[in-house]
């Protein structure tokens, strides 16, 4: 069924934007052959305090979003799946989201030092709004180290995000 608008709406206007933002996050995922996923290099996640990282997981995680939105809608308008979504969906799937298995919780970035600032949250940012689907405890343990390291005087949004991010824990 159509989440909104007609078949040929989606196919004419907007499964070719969903198509070239998937082709840019192929452009920039590159396949690791030490570890069998894909990753992203140099980039500026949310937290404007980190810069030029690798591995952001708000970032790679987004990207694996904009990577499964041409299969995953193509298939709710009745479009034909090309063949070419597989392959952009096997890619979501392999991107490298950095977790630390001591902590058992979500790192922002490739070698993200232990608290270190940051200036918002961009792991909460995954609960809320992008609905990371990661376990209930990996969702605390997030919530709880990442409201240490987040800098007082970063964007007020961050709080916010925060509040909601606990609230959906019922906390």
């Amino acid at each position: 069924q159509p989440v909104n608008g007609s078949r040929e709406e989606f196919e004419v206007a907007w499964l070719p934007i969903l198509e070239e933002i998937a082709k840019f996050w192929v452009s920039r995922a590159m396949f690791n052959t030490n570890t069998n996923q894909y990753e992203i290099k140099n980039v500026i996640p949310p937290d404007e305090y980190a810069v030029h990282v690798n591995d952001s997981a708000f970032t790679n995680y987004g990207a694996s979003l904009s990577l499964t939105a041409p299969k995953l809608l193509a298939e709710r308008y009745g479009t034909p799946v090309k063949s070419v979504y597989l392959t952009w969906t096997h890619i979501a799937r392999n991107l490298r989201i950095p977790f630390d298995k001591a902590a058992d919780r979500v790192l922002e970035y490739d070698n993200y030092p232990s608290g270190r600032t940051v200036k918002q949250a961009d792991v909460v940012l995954m609960q809320y709004p992008q609905q990371c689907p990661l376990s209930t405890t990996v969702l605390q343990n997030n919530l709880n180290y990442y409201e240490k390291v987040t800098d007082r005087r970063g964007p007020a949004m961050t709080w916010a995000i925060f509040a909601i991010c606990w609230l959906q824990l019922n906390n």
